[in-house]
């Protein structure tokens, strides 16, 4: 008996001892992992005049794997992600001509606390390190901080901008009272991602800061802030600002001159590229595209505001953006949507006879009892697909509503149901 509980003794003692040295091993893998993406990170930074894509691309694998997005004129965006063990380096790369213009990296709040430990296992990076990086606030939140580095070639960065100014006309430069924070959000050289299409009428997290600060320039009319960054170098800022611009106007709160009008055509004429993100679904629009029809009425010469129209009848849907803890929901989560999308739609003869694919974005009110209510399409693919997809959305058993302030809110949201020959619709 005493020699099963020695036995014993040693067995539990050496599980946690393999178990223990199982963990650490794992985490010191972990930190040379960090370590590697440090070393590595400053082999190429910082940059100089002299600096080339081409150099950037030699030195720097991850570039070859980076999303990339046309800027306009020659500029090309990278998204690069220099992935470690417990720390993220998030790097935006402007180039033009073959050169850098600019780069921001970023450190994010959640990889900081990390910071220490790779220090600690080499001192030439902490150097190296103290010399870059500053810490700021969050250029995507007004909440927190981050550590970032960065970089702009002065003379690049003003040639490639006055080529904008040269097509879209100069970006005003009158002193911005009380909304700083916001232009500079809006109007950043690189991105990130607009979010769930970035329509303010789609229920969007109040947390995500380009789409807050749309809304808080909307609430405060200030079209003056909308305009200057829609004549400004930012890609998506243009687009969110448009947005934003034509709401105002669709509300009966602001009326566009000819010359804006004129511009926001023109801006929307660019043969230029954003992503969206909606649910786990990245889509890519044309800029022309991006922007719901019900907002490109108000650019007809033709178009006069009608008080009580179906967009001001919806207004108070969009007033619920700023409080909006938690999104509507399908009832057992998203892969359960899927799953009644898949069972219930029919693909149309007449999408099949003509090979027709692609994704019909629908959006529809959720109301604060959970059910589906003013069923319509955003995107729109023809032959059939759109009407069956409002059929099926329109049929859907109650949502879990939309949570604002501990309460069930009222709300809107939008989905994305794809057509495909091969995989059927869902």
């Amino acid at each position: 008996m005493k020699l099963f509980k020695i036995f014993s003794i040693v067995g539990i003692v050496c599980f946690f001892f393999l178990n223990s040295f199982s963990q650490s091993t794992g985490r010191e893998e972990w930190v040379n992992k960090d370590v590697t993406i440090f070393r590595n990170f400053f082999e190429v930074f910082p940059l100089n005049k002299t600096s080339t894509l081409e150099n950037l691309n030699n030195k720097l694998k991850e570039l070859n794997a980076a999303k990339k997005d046309s800027t306009f004129f020659g500029g090309i965006l990278y998204h690069c992600i220099l992935l470690g063990g417990y720390v993220t380096i998030h790097s935006e790369i402007l180039s033009y001509k073959n050169q850098i213009v600019w780069v921001q990296s970023t450190i994010y709040k959640d990889n900081i606390k990390s910071l220490n430990t790779v220090f600690n296992k080499d001192k030439i990076i902490r150097e190296n390190f103290n010399q870059l990086f500053k810490l700021k606030i969050n250029p995507n939140s007004f909440n927190d901080t981050v550590y970032q580095y960065t970089y702009t070639n002065q003379s690049l960065s003003g040639e490639n901008k006055s080529q904008i100014t040269e097509f879209i006309g100069k970006q005003s430069d009158e002193y911005l009272n009380s909304c700083e924070a916001e232009f500079n959000l809006l109007n950043k050289k690189g991105g990130p991602y607009p979010l769930d299409n970035g329509f303010l009428d789609n229920g969007f997290h109040k947390k995500y800061p380009p789409n807050l600060a749309v809304t808080k320039l909307k609430y405060e009319n200030r079209t003056d802030c909308l305009l200057r960054v829609i004549s400004g170098e930012a890609l998506y800022g243009r687009i969110n600002a448009i947005r934003g611009l034509l709401e105002l106007v669709k509300e009966g709160k602001y009326i566009l001159t000819k010359e804006e009008k004129d511009l926001i055509k023109k801006v929307l004429s660019l043969d230029l590229t954003v992503y969206y993100i909606t649910w786990d679904i990245v889509s890519e629009y044309k800029y022309s595209e991006s922007i719901p029809k019900i907002l490109m009425e108000v650019l007809d010469d033709n178009y006069r505001y009608k008080k009580d129209s179906i967009y001001d009848k919806n207004k108070h849907l969009f007033e619920t953006a700023q409080i909006i803890d938690q999104n509507p929901e399908y009832k057992g989560g998203y892969d359960a949507m899927i799953q009644y999308l898949k069972k219930n739609i029919n693909y149309p003869d007449s999408a099949i006879k003509k090979r027709i694919e692609g994704t019909v974005f629908v959006q529809f009110v959720v109301s604060k009892t959970g059910k589906i209510s003013k069923v319509k399409i955003l995107r729109s693919i023809g032959y059939g697909c759109d009407e069956e997809a409002v059929r099926v959305v329109s049929a859907m058993p109650d949502w879990i509503p939309a949570r604002g302030e501990g309460e069930a809110i009222t709300s809107m949201f939008q989905i994305p149901v794809k057509f495909d020959l091969k995989k059927g619709a869902y």
